[in-house]
């Protein structure tokens, strides 16, 4: 077991035992300050890594909390632009957009499928994405019109 290892599951530990515990707030902040910590010394797949070990142990534990979600997934795509790696960018966009459906923000849902569009214009997954939120928005001449771009 190398260092990096042992740190990642002694992070993955003390998140853990905060979802354990059932306060996933604290959960979060200690995932953004551990993934701040990475980002400070240019690790940001570490930091990446942290914030999906808390959004996985959420999922398995069954929380709905969107606005956890949420944090953590806004956080991550910061982390995936530091890398330069759009597609990933993409991929979190559109998570972070379909969790924020979920959380009923609309707004925000769309704002996150536009920032995918904007990187890729052409990506099927973020036309998709978009389209589905304006749907959601009951605007369905543009999801129409985003489909047909999609297509």
């Amino acid at each position: 077991m190398t260092v990096a290892d042992s740190d990642e599951e002694r992070l993955r530990n003390q998140i853990e035992e905060l979802v354990a515990r059932r306060d996933y707030d604290a959960a979060l902040r200690f995932a953004v300050r551990e993934a701040d910590h990475a980002y400070g010394r240019q690790r940001y797949a570490q930091g990446i890594d942290v914030l999906k070990a808390l959004i996985q142990l959420l999922k398995d534990q069954q929380v709905v909390l969107w606005n956890i979600y949420i944090g953590a997934c806004q956080k991550i795509v910061g982390l995936d632009n530091q890398l330069g790696d759009k597609s990933a960018t993409i991929r979190d966009l559109i998570e972070l957009s379909r969790y924020c459906i979920k959380d009923g923000d609309f707004d925000k849902a769309l704002a996150a499928g536009n920032s995918a569009v904007s990187i890729d214009a052409r990506s099927t997954d973020a036309l998709n994405q978009k389209a589905r939120v304006l749907a959601y928005r009951r605007d369905y001449a543009q999801a129409y019109k985003v489909l047909d771009q999609s297509l």
